[in-house]
Order: C-alpha cells, then sequence, then structure tokens
C-alpha cells in the first residue's frame, strides 16, 4: 500500500492532497469557460459533483499509484491572496511500468500571471524524480495556449514536437505541443547511472 500523500512546500505554496471542505471553492473557479478552453479533462459546466468526484478519484488513484493530484494553497497573506487560499491544481499521471509522470495543471484565473503555474510544475517535478524514483516526465498544451509551453520552459522542460489535430475542443481541431524533462536532465550526475 502506498504511504499517506505527502504535501508540498514552495517559497509561496503548499502543494497538499484536496479535502472535501474545498469542493465549493474549486467548483467556483473550475466553472470559468476561460479554464475549460485551457484544459483537456475538465467538464463544462463544472457543478459541484464534479469536484467531489474528482477528490474521490484522486484518493483512489494515490493509494493505487497511479497519479497524485495536489491542491495548491497560498502559503501566506500577500498581494496575491489571503493565507490558505486555493489557487490551482496540478496532478501526475504516473505510469509505473515505465517510471513515467504526465503532469497536467490549471490556475484558477484570478491568479494568472503571477509565476504560480511555474512554480507548482517545478516542485511536482522534483517530487516525480526525488520521492517517486520516474525517469521521465512530460506535458502538453493546446498550440493555441502558448503561454503554457513557456510555464514548461521555464520549469526545464525539452519541446519534443506537435501532434497535429490531436484534440477537438469545443467543435475546434487543434494541436498539441508536447514537452519533457529526463531524470538524467534533472539531475546530471545520474545520466551515466545504470
Amino acid at each position: 500500500p502506498m504511504p499517506a500523500q505527502p504535501t508540498l512546500k514552495t517559497s509561496r505554496l503548499i502543494l497538499r492532497p484536496w479535502l472535501d471542505d474545498d469542493a465549493p471553492i474549486v467548483a467556483k473557479y473550475m466553472a470559468d469557460e476561460l479554464i475549460w478552453r485551457t484544459t483537456a479533462l475538465v467538464p463544462h459546466p463544472y457543478e459541484l459533483h464534479h469536484a467531489h468526484d474528482f477528490f474521490a478519484m484522486s484518493r483512489k488513484n494515490w493509494e493505487t499509484g497511479v497519479a497524485a493530484s495536489f491542491a495548491a494553497v497560498l502559503r501566506e497573506t500577500s498581494l496575491l491572496g489571503s493565507q490558505n487560499q486555493i489557487v490551482g491544481s496540478i496532478s501526475a499521471r504516473i505510469t509505473p511500468d515505465h517510471k513515467r509522470a504526465d503532469i497536467g495543471y490549471a490556475v484558477y484565473v484570478p491568479w494568472w500571471n503571477k509565476g504560480i503555474c511555474t512554480e507548482m510544475l517545478r516542485a511536482v517535478i522534483s517530487f516525480c524524480f526525488d520521492a517517486l524514483q520516474l525517469n521521465r516526465v512530460e506535458a502538453h498544451h493546446f498550440a493555441n495556449n502558448p503561454s503554457s509551453g513557456r510555464v514548461m520552459q521555464k520549469a526545464g522542460m525539452t519541446y519534443e514536437g506537435c501532434f497535429r489535430a490531436n484534440v477537438i475542443k469545443a467543435g475546434e481541431v487543434l494541436d498539441t505541443h508536447h514537452y519533457a524533462i529526463l531524470r538524467s536532465e534533472y539531475h546530471p550526475d545520474l545520466a551515466t547511472a545504470t
């Protein structure tokens, strides 16, 4: 059995497992159409039961070793908002046999363009390599959302290519751009390790 899911800390954030009490705030911010348009798996309209279903799935996925999902919470009162404010979500979907994770994330619209997404992504990449001992971490974004690609670059990921006409979102056929970082790149001293 997996141990309890850990909590991660960055300079401004606490990344912790989801709590049932988080559902109203998650439903409020995930209902924004801008979030839906930039994410692959978020339903629209987003309702309270979607949040509860996601939390239950997140707990099961952690227990079975196939995903780690975190609420991003502000550590302190600041210009970004009040202490304990949930500002986003990030998940690593794990393929244990291949020691690989695919990361997806969303920052709620009021906290866009504040560096939160990069901070979340860096923390979860570290978690994947250091705690989970994975070999590869990957992520992708819709071609019409280049800011997400800049987040991946800032987190040290390398662009690996475009999957053409890979997704249909709101009737629009979209390319997806794919990034990854390898354990040998994150820990250069392990590049020759067996």
